[in-house]
């Protein structure tokens, strides 16, 4: 690029821009936040499938309330003010279409920085900030849900579960784990797209299906030891399940796109309101790391192309035998290795950061080697752009993922082989 042909006000504006957000993003945890939403951001987007501002005369702009209120001071912006999430547990709950979900898919892209007149540049989160959603119909390979589900019929280990078809809890189950296994710090989760049975179960219910006859350990009676025991902090998005009221630090209401800090009333009526939940029989754990081999067999025909943001074809070749040496611990029966599936993760923002997935999934199936899923991403990350292509030239085409979503890529690869841990 020649300086004189770029518009070097706006190339500074940029500059500046990205320079704040880092900034701001460095003093979440110094301050005892996972997110910061600036006053007056532009939340809304224009539609459903464009990352534009909504524009329309009368859009309303973020105001924090006074009690959550926090300031910080940019090097380019100064002093800005906003609400600031602490760590721990927080509800955003609120009536349909006050702006619940807008905020969370806020927060959630709060983990990139934002170009100048996005109207989220004030909107940031902690950078391992992973979502959560259910996935009907994904793979899971030797992964520990234990502290979720248990006592699975004829007697099916869930301490390193496998499955080619997860049910809903299950892959949320499986989700968590393997978030928390690369290193996500805080967990986001939006009622409609999780699976009930998860998130809770109801006195009615309990009283309906004993404890000894249901098999999950619901997040609600979690939630509060994965922040206690782990740090680990949520968010959440809630408008029906209100035991969630008994676990949180914090309570956010949404109305007509304004935020309220209701943690006082919330308290208040779980305590009018007492609800008994469930206490897990055992403790969550730790999360061990697991060996993962990518096998090559998918990557000895052809490389691994991102087709979409959310989709990498993958061209095994044909008649590739799933017990073969190169594909050990897939399913027992063969199946449709061809395409990998990623709509599930929210957080993936751009199909050029899908393109750097797919060279990752290639050198890695080369490799083929016994190493553990942070040791994968690690060497992942210390390759430049350039050297994730295949030429090892200039490729143009390319974006950083997080690690998060190139282990959530992998994660749900079909023929991943995880050795299971000892005395499974």
């Amino acid at each position: 690029m020649l300086f004189p042909s770029i518009d070097s006000n706006a190339m500074q504006s940029f500059v500046d821009c990205v320079e704040d957000q880092e900034h701001l993003r460095a003093q979440l945890a110094p301050s005892n936040l996972i997110a910061f939403i600036g006053d007056g951001s532009v939340l809304p987007r224009a539609s459903g499938i464009s990352n534009l501002p909504l524009a329309e005369e009368g859009v309303v702009r973020f105001k924090s309330p006074e009690s959550m209120r926090v300031s910080f001071e940019l090097p380019n912006r100064g002093r800005v003010e906003g609400m600031g999430i602490p760590c721990g547990v927080t509800l955003v709950c609120g009536g349909g279409f006050n702006g619940k979900s807008t905020l969370l898919q806020a927060i959630e892209r709060g983990v990139y920085n934002h170009v100048p007149g996005d109207g989220r540049e004030l909107v940031v989160a902690d950078a391992t900030a992973a979502k959560i959603k259910a996935e009907e119909g994904r793979s899971v390979c030797n992964t520990n849900i234990r502290p979720f589900i248990n006592n699975l019929p004829f007697d099916k280990d869930t301490g390193s579960f496998s499955t080619a078809d997860a049910s809903g809890s299950t892959s949320m189950a499986a989700s968590i784990q393997e978030a928390i296994e690369v290193g996500a710090s805080a967990l986001l989760f939006d009622e409609d797209t999780c699976a009930t049975n998860f998130l809770i179960r109801d006195r009615r219910m309990q009283q309906l299906v004993p404890q000894d006859c249901e098999p999950i350990t619901p997040l609600v009676s979690r939630i509060r030891e994965l922040w206690t025991a782990k740090g680990i902090s949520s968010i959440l998005v809630i408008g029906g399940c209100g035991d969630y009221l008994g676990v949180a630090d914090t309570v956010v209401s949404m109305h007509r796109y304004e935020p309220a800090d209701v943690t006082s009333k919330a308290r208040a009526i779980a305590s009018d309101m007492p609800v008994p939940i469930a206490k897990p029989t055992t403790a969550h754990g730790p999360v061990l790391a697991r060996t993962v081999v990518v096998p090559r067999g998918l990557a000895s025909h052809k490389p691994p192309k991102a087709k979409t943001r959310w989709t990498i074809s993958l061209f095994p070749p044909r008649g590739l035998d799933p017990q073969s040496a190169d594909t050990a611990g897939a399913s027992e029966e063969p199946e449709d290795l061809s395409e990998l599936d990623l709509s599930a993760l929210d957080q993936l923002v751009s199909v050029s950061q899908t393109r750097s997935i797919a060279r990752i999934i290639h050198a890695a199936a080369l490799e083929s080697r016994h190493r553990t899923m942070r040791e994968l991403l690690a060497d992942a990350d210390a390759q430049t752009l350039d050297e994730l292509s295949p030429a090892r030239g200039v490729a143009g085409d390319l974006a950083r993922p997080r690690s998060i979503e190139v282990a959530q890529a992998i994660n749900r690869l079909r023929g991943l082989h995880v050795p299971a841990p000892p005395g499974f």
